[in-house]
């Protein structure tokens, strides 16, 4: 129970509020918080504090909080880290700073430097607050490593985490598309091709992508843009089969999807 007790200083009264209790079988004070002089008690009780001006701002939080519990759900960042190569250091990981690029452009089509910048006025810098400076560079820099070895082994893992939570494909729908880059020379995938993007100036990688019966994707694959679609399912349906049987996942009950172009 607290108590008010006096103490003389010099000749003056001072209060303090004290909490007693018995140690030993003896009364001793464990508490005490100093109050003021009696003078000073009365001010604070009888004039009225400034009212202090209270700034508020708003935040979506909507889209953020869904990547947030599908990150725990999934374990998303846990995965991604686990499969890439990457000296700890005090600030973001490879997979946080992944998973802040897809919460940066679900709220809008954000570049790397939009997203630097939207990333200090977000509700995500309360979420994922780090000493390190976040700019384009960090950004570009931490998606250079995952490989391809890695980004496939991520996806698997993805794959193997929805398997778990009772998300394994009965029917699997399988679909192309390519994408423009900025990639002139140096590297075997991007080719010149018929651009869905309509920019036949740059170089396309073409994309396939495998989605569920839930509508959730569950693998991909990418491959030379200027190849047909019944070239490209011709050579990577045996990939796809294997990656599923790696997942365990019974191929033989498996219905798989697609338009008469892969004929």
């Amino acid at each position: 129970m607290v108590s008010l007790v006096t103490k003389t200083v010099k000749g003056h009264d001072y209060w303090y509020a004290v909490r007693s209790e018995r140690v030993n079988g003896k009364p001793r004070i464990v508490w005490q918080q100093y109050l003021g002089s009696a003078e000073q008690i009365a001010k604070r009780l009888t004039q009225r504090p400034k009212q202090e001006i209270t700034k508020f701002s708003s935040m979506p939080l909507g889209y953020v909080a869904a990547f947030s519990r599908v990150n725990e759900d999934l374990g998303f960042v846990e995965i991604v880290d686990r499969n890439t190569r990457k000296r700890t250091t005090g600030g973001l990981s490879v997979g946080q700073y992944l998973l802040l690029q897809l919460m940066g452009r679900v709220e809008g089509n954000l570049s790397r430097k939009a997203i630097s910048e939207w990333y200090p006025t977000s509700i995500v810098k309360l979420m994922m607050n780090t000493p390190h400076h976040m700019n384009p560079q960090n950004l570009l820099r931490h998606l250079d490593y995952p490989t391809a070895e890695a980004i496939k082994a991520i996806e698997e893992d993805i794959a193997r985490k929805l398997i778990e939570l009772g998300m394994s494909p009965s029917k699997l729908i399988w679909d192309t598309t390519n994408f423009f880059t900025q990639i002139e020379k140096g590297e075997r995938i991007p080719k010149k091709g018929k651009s869905k993007e309509h920019r036949n100036d740059r170089n396309l990688i073409g994309l396939g992508l495998v989605v569920t019966d839930d509508n959730i994707p569950f693998l991909h694959e990418t491959f030379e843009a200027n190849n047909h679609d019944s070239k490209v399912f011709s050579e990577v349906v045996d990939t796809i089969v294997e990656r599923l049987q790696k997942l365990n996942v019974d191929t033989k009950k498996v219905v798989m999807i697609l338009d008469k172009g892969n004929n």
